[in-house]
């Protein structure tokens, strides 16, 4: 039989500081979502004028274009979920970051509508492969006690990467034009990569919670 005092020391609640949980892991991680968020969220803004102006095309059949990246995201989503818990987040997610990093950096050079689509297509497939492996990724990376700060952490990057994304693309558009839009998003892919792997050694994680130390 637990003693009163015992009891209340078994269910007080662990407190979480924030500062603990920016290690190095985590800053690298939180990096990476920025700027793949930048990257996403600059071409889900401005690829309508960016197909008008660049490419030509009417704004109907630049929206309509996009929906290939929207549709392939959506259709994949509960597959490349599936494939995060069976060879792991990081894993998926880091062909993810590659692969829309290439797509990116060929739409830059596409000037034929079904080539665009097609390429989009493939594009919504790997984005699945990153925004439906991070957030439990980032997850995972901590404590189960932590999984609230953690989520708002999450939250707190990728909404400032949507809030400063437009601008910033905006601004190297109006300083060069719109053919810069694809190749600054591919730069940007390609320094969320460079933080995936700045993060500290890690064994991979799949859909159970791990500590720190794991």
């Amino acid at each position: 039989m637990k003693l009163p005092s015992e009891a209340a020391t078994a269910t007080k609640p662990t407190r979480i500081s924030f500062r603990s949980q920016l290690d190095r892991t985590t800053v690298f991680l939180l990096a990476a979502i920025f700027f793949w968020f930048v990257a996403y969220q600059g071409v889900e803004t401005l690829f309508t004028l960016y197909g008008k102006h660049h490419l030509g095309l009417s704004e109907q059949a630049a929206s309509f274009s996009l929906t290939f990246f929207s549709l392939a995201f959506v259709l994949f989503a509960i597959p490349s979920g599936w494939l995060g818990g069976r060879f792991g987040k990081k894993k998926m997610i880091i062909i993810g970051v590659c692969g829309l990093m290439t797509i990116f950096a060929l739409v830059g050079f596409a000037k034929d509508l079904l080539l665009l689509r097609g390429l989009l297509l493939l594009g919504g497939v790997f984005w699945a492969c990153i925004n439906i492996n991070s957030y439990p990724y980032v997850v995972a990376t901590g404590t189960e006690e932590s999984i609230g700060t953690r989520t708002g952490m999450y939250y707190l990057v990728s909404s400032l990467a949507a809030i400063s994304s437009p601008p910033l693309l905006g601004l190297m558009i109006d300083i060069f034009d719109y053919s810069i839009l694809f190749y600054v998003a591919a730069i940007s892919m390609a320094v969320a990569l460079v933080c995936l792997f700045l993060m500290k050694g890690r064994k991979d994680v799949t859909n159970s919670i791990h500590s720190p130390g794991a």
